[in-house]
């Protein structure tokens, strides 16, 4: 689990990224979970079509990182917020998808594991 504290409008927002959140996206663009390859000439493509799709419905995933931490914000404030948040910042839905997938791409290469032994 990770988080982020952003700043909209003077008042601090927690995010929250967590495994969960693989089924906001699934739900959003199942086909990002597809675990068939793809030719390298249709990659980009796909790649596109997926980042289209997310940003879309970019305000779902929002919604579902801010209420871990605030689960007394509506859908419509967390909106709001959004939209503040987009007008504040540069950038902003690409650092919230990069944030949200982050939970299944990065691990903390200093932590030594133990090994299973079954």
């Amino acid at each position: 689990m990770k988080t982020r504290i952003i700043d909209v409008a003077g008042k601090k927002y927690t995010l929250t990224a967590n495994r969960s959140i693989i089924r906001t996206i699934a739900n959003i663009a199942p086909e990002m979970l597809d675990l068939k390859p793809v030719a390298d000439a249709d990659k980009e493509k796909t790649e596109i079509d997926l980042g289209i799709k997310i940003m879309s419905e970019l305000d779902v995933l929002f919604y579902d990182m801010i209420k871990i931490a605030h689960p007394e914000i509506s859908k419509v404030k967390s909106d709001e917020i959004l939209e503040l948040f987009e007008m504040e910042y540069e950038e902003v839905q690409a650092n919230l998808i990069r944030f949200a997938m982050s939970v299944f791409t990065e691990g903390d290469p200093n932590t030594k594991k133990k090994k299973l032994n079954w």
